[in-house]
């Protein structure tokens, strides 16, 4: 991966250390050997002792004593006057191509004590055309080295960090090219020291939730008990939500299943050393209470995430602040002969070691086991043991690490370390030989791996044969010799592997290829076409679905791993014929969304149909493990190691993992049960097998798939506090339409409709069910809570949702990529960018400005971005597919229609490509500067007028931008479109600046009174009257409203004045007409207009409904609604919101509640289900008015005129399931 670092673990693979190379080649670039445990907690203790200590100058290259710390290691260096960051002068180096392996590079020997500084920063820039991989060694005084590398992208300004937490004193750090096959410059300049201070910006959550009123009970123990599911957070300052509270745990699973049950205390006062325990139940289980850390929002953001809570820790009592809230996943497994029943237990509550409080505990144990599949592929990368310093701990800590990861699900490990070399022989005739002796880790990890059950084949990342070919011949890796020979080594492995009972390889050539440069590109081609010409060896490729990766890369790999996002539904299917495997990996390498993790490893691999997910890693970081800023980037910590004081334990995501695979296992039970079923002749198992079908297809149906996994969980309230900090609130949810309760009551349909199979096959016992009898009648609302959002109306998607009026001048700015120029002052800006589906914003924003002139359009745009050094930057001809860049994309829809668009897209390099939806040969004589700075990159456009068919005054109008830096994939734009960018129907709505009217602007609507703005201006030498109207058609009939009636003469500028007006008007339902604003003369006819704007209001939703949670069980009597209500005030006052329950399809209604007056823009309520049997039910949502017929109808224009009434405002429905319960 782009971000796997250390890859060896244990270099070469081997336990006891061999003597040094004398190359300047790392076993892995990008990573070093492990460190032990008293170095990390070194590292720790030196954090804690750090003081601020400013940047210091080590060398700008101005003097000769500054050029005298740096020497050249086979390459040419020379001070010059070009691309200097600080001062005149810069360092030009060459480093020489070579068909021989090399590493040529500059020796910089520190003279200071680099113990006191955290990182070693410079500046360097790339002339050439195509991005080049800048390594770097680390020698320290204590003769340990340390390895890294970046890639610098072509002619941008690029900073270099190289990280030195916690190490020893330096010795030299010798930034190098490795192995480069042609000559490369980089002008290096800048180099200095610095300290972390305050490079990271936190978000802080916020949970406005009243704090609840405790009982007696509650307030004598000092704790209210609460429960959410797994999925959702429980932050430190978290409140108990409605319906929340419990006085009983419940869990269900299988035989043999490993579950997790998860409760949270929030504590009425400070309670000092609580732990919980559990008894009496046929269960192995330890209890982990929840702790926060700061966590990067993502691995290389400077933004993180305040106090998150993120690890499962191993500690035995933890304290609770007062006011505050404390989590606890109860882990456990269920034993393999357990009694399929109902069983009984507790949890044990223990303050202060006083006598522990004992809170009930249920366990359902379910009559079967779960069916692992045989052909998915679960697996988490790994880099070798850690915090071991014996052979001995080496090899026990790599055991545990992989009886840990089967034991949560995983079938399958990316394995990033290789066989050892050197007890590799190669013989004259180029075949070659291996000894295994029992001290390399391979041999360990691979005996161990058919020991514990790993059931696939296992993916090696660290393809050693590319220096198994090489060892002691000068033949190049282009030869015949090194082919032959990488051919031979490998066709050994194979035979090895077959002859000792390990597993099967799938080769990986060259991590991530489609982040690296050309030369790493065509290697990894090259090797994979070597591997397919060895009979029966498979290969895999991993990194973005792009071009490179399904057409160069592709036809030559056996698995296709795509990064965080996959392609369409019908393209997997395609490669699937093609006999390829299909899987996903990187979803969340952060590990603290739960929620991701479950849903990638269970119900997205059944929605897409494909076969597994990896994941990065085990256990990787760089700097301390517990800090996820002491370094360049974040943690990978899906299991945290115990060092010193900290026990560690699992992350809530590695949990999460776990029980996506379980989902997914209890969905592949219950197809093969379907299978035996059908097959049975057994009529009545035949109908329970349809029945359990439909509930299996009703649950996929339900999930709002996309393809696109990573990056997309967002938190449902983000904000800002008053004095500027940044807030998040809510939960963090993947947004695939279910909540977080969802899952679990999911997997208990599953299991239900299983055991119905079952059943009927005879397998199983026939349960007896009691259906209680259903009571229509009854409240519906026993509670609810009006309030106010935190913010303005949400941004829906929909037509026009988006305005601006483009001015036009009389000059046009100088194209440089420089938005200094004056007249960009004077330019329309745009709203800030939302995320393609107007879920939230952007982790990175965009601004841009827009101009004209007579014939041409002008856009100034600005990426913002943290990690410029990351951005994809590869595409630089013309017409190239720069959409697989990060990039910018303009969209146009000339006529209106919502269905034909062009397109004009630019990368950070200045290059373009060209689209139109209904000619493929069309291109614009656009012209683009673009400029990078150290956090942005700008694009200055300028497009002809006619080539976009811009011939009128109004046209669809969208900008858009993909952010791939570092894997990300962040899809923006100023007018959200929803799942892909080119929906014209969804695009903004521009317009150019004309005659009289300036600006114009009609913001988003509500039902009731609305206002737009129009802003008038005279241009000419004379002063000037007239009057101005606003005009409607509706079928039938027809409105003019004089907006300047009153006005004697007319409204009347001065030469040169420019004046805004704010004008209402009315919407009373959710028709919204065509309206027409018009400016003539005064003295003419108002057919004869000066100028005039047509636009449509665009309609926010007046009403929005969703119940929490979307399915309840029969023994649960209360769900949560939440409505989200969009009136203007004046229509507000004269509305109330009704309520009705159904069945579906059912017209009675069994229940039902009105409120008013409408107090807010938000409702909380609390339904009543008591009594409501198993079944589908929909809860209708009306808005209506309380005025007499006739006095509502789709648009006033005036006070007292009304065209077409109806008392409804809106309305609403969301779905609702009961279902019988694991203990109804």
């Amino acid at each position: 991966m782009a971000h796997r670092q250390g890859h060896s673990g244990v270099a070469g693979g081997r336990l006891t250390p061999r003597t040094e190379s004398k190359t300047l080649e790392p076993a892995t670039p990008g990573g070093g050997p492990h460190m032990c445990r008293a170095a990390i907690l070194g590292i720790a203790a030196s954090l804690l002792a750090w003081s601020v200590v400013a940047a210091q100058t080590i060398s700008s290259f101005e003097t000769d004593e500054q050029m005298a710390l740096f020497s050249p290691g086979a390459v040419q260096m020379e001070r010059v006057q070009e691309h200097a960051t600080d001062g005149q002068w810069a360092l030009r180096v060459l480093f020489p191509g070579s068909e021989k392996d090399s590493w040529p590079g500059v020796n910089f020997r520190p003279d200071v004590d680099t113990t006191q500084f955290q990182v070693l920063v410079f500046d360097a820039y790339n002339p050439g055309e195509e991005p080049v991989s800048l390594s770097w060694r680390i020698d320290l005084k204590s003769g340990e080295n340390q390895f890294g590398g970046e890639t610098i992208p072509p002619r941008t300004p690029h900073r270099v960090e190289i990280w030195i937490t916690g190490m020893s004193a330096i010795e030299r750090i010798y930034p190098y090219c490795r192995m480069p096959r042609k000559d490369y410059t980089l002008y290096l300049d800048n180099f200095r020291w610095e300290a972390m201070g305050d490079r990271f910006t936190p978000l802080y959550y916020v949970d406005d939730t009243p704090p609840p009123q405790p009982t007696a009970g509650e307030q004598q123990r000092g704790f209210i008990l609460y429960r959410r599911p797994l999925t959702d957070v429980v932050f430190n300052n978290s409140v108990p939500r409605p319906l929340e509270r419990i006085e009983t745990v419940d869990a269900f699973g299988t035989l043999g299943e490993r579950e997790a049950a998860t409760l949270s205390l929030y504590a009425l006062r400070d309670l000092q050393q609580v732990s919980v325990t559990v008894e009496g139940l046929p269960i192995e289980a330890e209890v982990l209470p929840v702790r926060t850390l700061n966590k990067r929002v993502t691995y290389s953001s400077t933004e993180y995430i305040a106090d998150m809570p993120v690890l499962c820790e191993r500690r035995a009592s933890v304290d609770i602040a007062g006011g505050s809230s404390k989590r606890f996943v109860i882990d456990f497994r269920i034993a393999a002969d357990a009694t399929p029943e109902v069983h009984k237990g507790a949890v044990r509550i223990s303050v202060g070691g006083a006598e522990a409080l004992s809170i009930p505990m249920r366990l359902r144990v379910l009559p079967y086991r779960l069916v692992e599949p045989t052909d998915m592929y679960w697996g988490e990368y790994y880099t070798g043991p850690k915090f071991a310093d014996t052979d001995e701990a080496k090899i026990a800590t790599m055991k545990a690490d992989m009886a840990d990861m089967r034991a949560n699900g995983m079938t399958s490990v990316g394995l990033c370390f290789g066989p050892p070399t050197d007890t590799l022989v190669w013989a004259a005739d180029d075949t070659c030989s291996i000894t295994w002796d029992g001290t390399s880790l391979y041999e360990h990890f691979m005996d161990t791996y058919v020991e514990l059950g790993y059931p696939m084949p296992v993916v090696l990342l660290s393809d050693s044969g590319q220096g198994a070919a090489g060892m002691g011949i000068d033949d190049p890796v282009s030869s015949e010799r090194w082919a032959n020979r990488y051919k031979a080594y490998w066709s050994m492995m194979q035979q090895e592997q077959q002859k000792r009972g390990w597993p099967e390889l799938f080769v990986q050539p060259v991590d991530e290829p489609g982040w690296q440069d050309r030369a790493a590109k065509d290697r990894n081609v090259y090797c994979l076409k070597l591997l397919k010409q060895i009979p029966g060896m498979r290969t895999e490729q991993d990194g973005p679905g792009d071009d490179y990766f399904h057409n160069e890369a592709g036809p030559y790999a056996d698995m296709w791993n795509y990064n965080g996002a996959l392609v369409k539904p019908e393209r997997i299917r395609q490669i699937q014929e093609d006999g390829r495997i299909v899987v996903i990996y990187n979803c969340d390498v952060e590990s603290y969304r739960p929620e991701t993790n479950r849903y990638t490893a269970g119900w997205f691999q059944l929605a897409a149909g494909i076969n597994g997910c990896y994941n990065w890693a085990y256990i990787s970081f760089q700097g301390t493990p517990y800090d996820d800023l002491d370094a360049k980037s974040g943690t990978w910590m899906h299991v945290y190691p115990a060092l010193g004081d900290e026990p560690g334990g699992p992350s809530t995501g590695w949990i999460g993992a776990r029980e996506g695979i379980d989902d997914y296992k209890y969905v592949h039970t219950l197809r093969e049960a379907i299978g035996r079923a059908q097959d049975s002749g057994n009529r009545r198992a035949v109908e329970a097998a349809e029945q359990a079908r439909g509930v299996l297809d009703g649950l996929l149906a339900s999930i709002d798939y996309s393809e696109r996994v990573r990056s997309q969980a967002r938190w449902t309230v983000t904000g800002a506090t008053a004095d500027g900090k940044k807030t998040i609130g809510g939960t963090l949810e993947q947004p695939n339409g279910w909540d977080h309760g969802e899952y679990e009551r999911a997997r208990w349909r599953i299991a239900e409709a299983t055991m119905s199979v079952f059943e009927a096959l005879g397998e199983i016992p026939a349960r007896v069910v009691r259906t209680p009898a259903s009571a229509a009648g009854g409240d519906l609302v026993t509670d609810h809570r009006w309030y106010e959002a935190d913010a303005a109306a949400p941004a829906q998607a929909g037509a026009r949702a988006h305005q601006v009026t483009i001015p036009v001048w009389g000059a046009a700015p100088t194209l440089d990529g420089d938005l200094s120029d004056p007249i960009w002052e004077n330019a329309a800006r745009l709203d800030p960018f939302v995320l393609m589906n107007g879920a939230a914003d952007p982790l990175m924003q965009t601004d841009v400005l827009l101009g004209s002139d007579a014939t041409t359009l002008y856009l100034g745009i600005a990426c913002h971005e943290d990690n410029m050094g990351a951005i994809t930057a590869r595409i630089s001809d013309d017409g190239g597919r720069v959409w697989e860049d990060d990039c910018v994309e303009l969209y146009v829809d000339d006529n209106l229609d919502g269905r034909s668009y062009r397109q004009v897209l630019a990368n950070s390099l200045g290059t373009q490509s060209w689209n139109n939806s209904e000619d493929k040969s069309w291109r614009a004589a656009s012209r683009v500067a673009t400029k990078s700075h150290r956090d942005r990159w700008v694009v200055e456009w300028a497009i002809p007028m006619a080539d976009l068919g811009l011939t009128g005054q109004q046209f669809g109008l969208n900008v858009c931008r993909e952010r791939r830096p570092m894997e990300t994939l962040e899809l923006s734009c100023w007018s959200p479109t929803g799942t892909g960018f080119a929906v014209p129907e969804r695009f903004g709505l521009a317009s150019l600046g004309q005659a009289w009217i300036a600006d114009f602007q009609a913001p988003p609507a509500r039902l009731g009174t609305n206002t737009f703005a129009v802003t008038l201006v005279n241009e000419t030498a004379e002063t000037r009257a007239f009057n101005t109207s606003l005009f409607t058609q509706w079928p039938g009939l027809q409105y003019l409203r004089h907006l300047s009636a009153g006005s004697t003469g007319g409204i009347s500028l001065a030469p040169g004045e420019r004046r805004a007006f704010t004008h209402e008007y009315g919407l009373s339902g959710t028709e919204v007409p065509q309206l027409t604003y018009r400016a003539y003369d005064a003295g003419r006819a108002v057919t004869d207009p000066i100028a005039e704007r047509v636009f449509t209001p665009r309609l926010i939703q007046p009403l929005n409904v969703a119940v929490r949670p979307q399915t309840t069980y029969l023994s649960e009597h209360a769900a949560a609604a939440e409505f989200e209500i969009n009136l203007a005030d004046d229509l507000r006052a004269k509305a109330q919101l009704s309520l009705c329950l159904r069945r579906e399809g059912d017209a009675a209604v069994l229940r039902r509640a009105s409120l008013f007056p409408i107090e807010g823009s938000r409702l909380g309520v609390a339904l009543s289900l008591r009594g409501l049997g198993p079944g589908e039910y929909a809860l209708t949502a009306t808005l209506e008015t309380l005025s007499a017929p006739g006095t509502v109808g789709p648009i006033r224009l005036a006070e007292g005129e009304i065209l077409r009434s109806s008392p409804v405002l809106a309305e609403a429905v969301a779905k609702l399931c009961r279902v019988r319960g694991p203990f109804d």
